[in-house]
């Protein structure tokens, strides 16, 4: 498995999108190799961490949600489903379960710009799109006709079926958003390696979809 994490960048301003884990021990333990954090790619791109402004979180679990430290500046873009459910199992298992991590959710405390239900267009051709089901308040993002679907879709292999994630809160809503992903002309999954085979790389590790 890949581990991605995504930049939009338009005239004058930059939305990170995830922005993975900033735990070199839970890299190892997760046998991820190459492991590299999200501020020490953005300068890759001409991009200071602390000027990034806004951070869309897809969902809560740690690698994607755990590096929101290193962008200090950022607002986040959550849904309060998301939250709600981050800080139940946190009040009641105090610390790592599930993927989510106290001290990711504390990071974006007073940060945490928190979504209703519906779809929203923050910035222009920007739509963030709940009810992904892979967690209580997952989204994804799409972006023109390209789709980020994060953990929404794992690998390519998801949306052939289409075949539910296998960390699931509500297949139904899974399965809806794999056929309106689908539909997309470019799709960037939230773990597939064959990623960087479909897109042209433009930097070490970087990879322009669309």
């Amino acid at each position: 498995m890949a581990w991605w994490f995504w930049v939009l960048r338009g005239d004058d301003s930059v939305v990170v999108v995830d922005c993975g884990s900033a735990d070199a021990s839970l890299a190892e333990r997760w046998e991820i190799s190459g492991f590299r954090r999200i501020d020490e790619i953005l300068p890759t791109l001409g991009i200071a961490p602390g000027d990034v402004a806004n951070l869309v979180l897809t969902h809560g679990h740690w690698d994607h949600a755990g590096a929101a430290g290193l962008l200090p500046n950022a607002r986040v873009l959550v849904r309060q489903r998301e939250l709600d459910w981050w800080r139940a199992e946190v009040e009641a298992h105090g610390g790592e379960r599930s993927g989510l991590r106290a001290e990711d959710l504390a990071e974006i405390s007073g940060r945490a710009e928190a979504l209703g239900d519906e779809e929203v267009e923050p910035w222009p051709g920007v739509r963030l799109i709940p009810g992904g089901g892979h967690t209580p308040g997952s989204q994804w993002v799409r972006v023109g006709d390209v789709a980020l679907a994060s953990d929404n879709a794992y690998l390519y292999d998801n949306l052939d079926g289409p075949t539910p994630v296998g960390a699931c809160f509500d297949e139904a809503a899974n399965l809806a958003a794999l056929r309106d992903i689908a539909g997309c002309a470019h799709v960037a999954p939230g773990h597939d390696p064959a990623v960087a085979a479909r897109y042209p790389e433009v930097a070490p590790g970087i990879h322009l979809i669309g």
